[in-house]
């Protein structure tokens, strides 16, 4: 692969690039609401291969609020924004309010995933549990706002306990881990010097 950043023509070049396919893209920064298909250029090596052009255009936006409780606004909450069926992936934090505001979002559908910390307990929108299956997938057409997308985290109950050995001595760094009982993991811990963990 190869990179560049574009002059103050908007031109750019990738060099050194043997003979091939190649699919290229152009990202704005990240206070940019810009977007441009993805392109898929043939190379020849040593020939240049010229006029792969982008004309950007304004994204889409997909923004809500995460609360806590009784509508407590939830600060630095990871909110994952994933593609269904675009290339796109990118966490948003919430701000003091508890807002998020994701864009530059191509046309397409969207997960969108509330991972917090420790305290609560993670979902998808639409109080979908994470590791399912089942989601609610956010539709954005460009240069629409789709918002409202919002999240009330419930508290997270806790596992915990001691680990001793035969004769009741605790065992120190012993790694603990809860399962669901599909097999999938669910948290980890490990033990300290007095043998107690305890779970997020």
């Amino acid at each position: 692969y190869a990179y560049d950043y574009t002059d103050s023509n908007g031109e750019y070049a990738l060099v050194g690039l043997g003979s091939g396919t190649y699919s290229v893209s152009a990202s704005p920064t990240f206070d940019e609401n810009l977007v441009a298909p993805s392109q898929t250029a043939l190379v020849a090596s040593p020939a240049a291969t010229t006029g792969v052009n982008f004309s950007m255009a304004a994204g889409g936006t997909i923004t809500g609020q995460v609360t806590g409780p009784g509508g407590t606004p939830l600060d630095n909450v990871s909110v994952y924004i994933g593609g269904q069926d675009v290339d796109f992936g990118n966490y948003i934090p919430t701000d003091a309010t508890g807002t998020y505001t994701a864009t530059a979002l191509p046309s397409g559908h969207y997960l969108v995933a509330f991972r917090p910390n420790d305290t609560y307990v993670p979902e998808a929108y639409n109080d979908h549990v994470q590791e399912s299956d089942l989601y609610d997938f956010v539709t954005v057409t460009a240069p629409d706002i789709v918002g409202g997308l919002n999240a009330e985290l419930a508290p997270g109950g806790r596992i915990g306990g001691r680990v001793a050995d035969a004769v009741g001595d605790p065992i120190e760094g012993l790694f603990v881990e809860i399962l669901d009982l599909q097999g999938g993991r669910v948290e980890t811990d490990f033990t300290d010097a007095a043998g107690n963990y305890e779970t997020p």
